[in-house]
């Protein structure tokens, strides 16, 4: 299994109230449709310290492995996706990650 982890900040000009609206609603019910994602996970955040207290926003991808987020990361499902993205997101910093879990969730 391989995620990916976007660090997300909305676009300016876009209040909290509507990126929560387009990011909760159409862009989730969007990325739930596209073949291959595996589990997505959207993490508001409530507060941040450090440089990165521009951040409205973390979205977590799951694929079966490097080759399916690949081919999915291709798909015009996808490419729909960012497009909806660009409407309302800012800066987003994407990371392909393996993830090793040391505690898991109880």
């Amino acid at each position: 299994m391989i995620k990916r982890i976007s660090l997300l900040a909305r676009k300016s000009g876009i209040d909290a109230d509507e990126f929560e609206r387009r990011w909760f609603g159409q862009h989730a019910a969007m990325v739930r449709q596209v073949d291959g994602v595996k589990g997505y996970v959207q993490n508001k955040v409530e507060s941040a310290t450090g440089s990165i207290q521009s951040i409205d926003g973390i979205a977590e991808v799951w694929f079966a492995d490097a080759a399916s987020m690949t081919s999915v990361l291709a798909s015009p499902q996808w490419q729909a996706v960012v497009a909806d993205a660009r409407e309302f997101l800012g800066d987003v910093t994407a990371l392909s990650i393996d993830e090793r879990t040391v505690v898991p969730v109880r």
